[in-house]
């Protein structure tokens, strides 16, 4: 099973990646998606994290991808 880390897109977890050299909280966030399997063990206060951390605004994403995380995940294989 695949953790929520593993299921970021690769642009989100790169942006991730090179905060967590300058921020601790960034690192914290990246520990906090390894260990969530899936969008909905996520809080707000993580999902904001995200948001900071991807340079995303919110006005850019919908209330979907806030709640589902369509726009932060890549779609799910369906073999």
């Amino acid at each position: 099973m695949k953790n929520l880390w593993q299921k970021l897109k690769p642009n989100y977890q790169l942006k991730i990646r090179q905060c967590s050299c300058k921020h601790d909280s960034a690192k914290r966030l990246k520990y906090k998606l390894m260990a969530a399997t899936d969008w909905y063990d996520l809080d707000l206060e993580t999902i904001r994290g995200i948001l900071i951390y991807t340079d995303t605004f919110s006005h850019n994403v919908t209330g979907t991808d806030i709640m589902y995380g369509h726009e932060f995940l890549k779609p799910e294989d369906n073999d």
